[in-house]
């Protein structure tokens, strides 16, 4: 899924000093609230896509 965030975030420093970037992590709800969660399968892309940028990263 793909959408804007109502929230600021260092991204908004990164851009105005002409850096690229791209916010992105897993789908839940309740962030930073007593009861937060993460939906598994977003956490198990998430988990993939770092690991094949770290792999292409490093190698």
């Amino acid at each position: 899924m793909v959408r804007a965030e109502p929230f600021w975030t260092d991204c908004a420093l990164l851009d105005r000093a002409g850096i690229p970037c791209l916010l992105f992590g897993v789908d839940g709800e309740g962030a930073h609230a007593a009861t937060e969660y993460v939906d598994l399968a977003s956490l198990d892309r998430l988990t993939g896509i770092l690991t094949a940028t770290i792999a292409e990263f490093c190698s």
